[in-house]
């Protein structure tokens, strides 16, 4: 009798309620989201998870890398003499279809992307773009791209690849079609809209890319 009540009181000792376990430390290979009260996997990572883990490391870092060449291919682009063919489309369905690049992008990146001149220190409210806004009535198209193209920028992580959303989809989409060639890092984003198309196809055009954008964009609300 004794025996049975200890393991009757043990068992009660310790069951605990489910916990949300973060799964960010970059040991790929777990999927585990939560705790059951079961013990969480432990041991060495298996030959698959260290794969997934080297790969993980490498793509973050390139993502990282290819964030420096694309913003400079950017600000090429808009010191041109001309604005870049369909611009206007681009920054009004950006605007009416990602709302979060007007309000989220970084002034100090859209500024630099605009070859305007940065003054000031970073601080609350600091915004070099809108500075230079207010000074600069010329070519005021290119202060425009800046802001989207800084906007989009802002949403991308250096582990976007690993989730593309239709923003950066959208992003790289346009800066494809304006010349720039993705790293194979960021083709992984652009090759998430090809489930529909042939593998021998060439890379979708922006329009082209609308319908597919439009389902992602669904998806994204629906799992919020």
């Amino acid at each position: 009798m004794n025996e049975n009540k200890t393991t009757k009181d043990t068992a009660e000792t310790v069951s605990v309620p489910a916990l949300p376990v973060d799964n960010r430390s970059g040991d790929v290979g777990f999927k585990l989201r939560y705790n059951s009260g079961s013990a969480a996997p432990s041991g060495p990572l298996s030959d698959e998870q260290k794969a997934a883990r080297k790969t993980l490391i490498a793509n973050n870092k390139a993502m990282e890398s290819a964030t420096v060449v694309r913003r400079d291919f950017v600000r090429s682009l808009l010191a041109k003499k001309q604005a870049p063919k369909g611009w206007q489309y681009f920054t009004v369905h950006a605007l009416t279809h990602h709302t979060q690049v007007a309000s989220g992008y970084e002034g100090a990146v859209a500024a630099e992307m605009a070859g305007a001149k940065i003054e000031g220190k970073e601080s609350w409210g600091w915004n070099p773009l809108r500075d230079h806004v207010a000074k600069t009535t010329t070519r005021p198209e290119v202060p425009m791209i800046a802001l989207v193209c800084a906007g989009f920028e802002k949403t991308i992580a250096k582990d976007s690849w690993r989730s593309p959303s239709a923003s950066h989809l959208t992003y790289l989409t346009q800066l494809v079609t304006w010349g720039y060639t993705p790293s194979e890092v960021e083709q992984i984003i652009l090759d998430s809209a090809n489930k529909t198309t042939e593998p021998d196809e060439d890379t979708e055009t922006f329009e082209e890319v609308h319908a597919d954008e439009e389902e992602m964009i669904a998806e994204e609300y629906a799992a919020e």
